[in-house]
């Protein structure tokens, strides 16, 4: 993750930190979504050598996200999202809870 970080920051993105082992990235950018994410896509393939698919959410997205969450998040240890690039076909997904017996 070290390395990715020095890639943004090089890319001239700011307050560059990575979340997690997962290539989650926040960064402050002057440029629009689809701007930040070809230069971010171009950027790891060149460095990296891997073309991969690149998604990104402005604050105001989070913040309407967050508050859309259906379930309470008081109790809870670990609260995970999933993000898409296009929408699916399914109108329903199942949920499995994997952490019961």
């Amino acid at each position: 993750m070290v390395d990715l970080r020095d890639l943004l920051s090089a890319l001239e993105f700011k307050n560059v930190q990575t979340y997690i082992q997962r290539g989650n990235i926040i960064l402050d950018a002057d440029k629009s979504k689809s701007e930040v994410c070809q230069i971010i896509k171009e950027g790891v393939l060149s460095k990296f050598g891997y073309d991969v698919p690149v998604l990104a959410r402005t604050i105001p997205e989070w913040e309407n996200l967050i508050s859309k969450y259906p379930f309470s998040i008081e109790n809870e240890k670990i609260v995970a999202f999933s993000f898409l690039n296009k929408g699916t076909k399914e109108s329903l997904i199942e949920m499995k809870n994997i952490g019961e017996d």
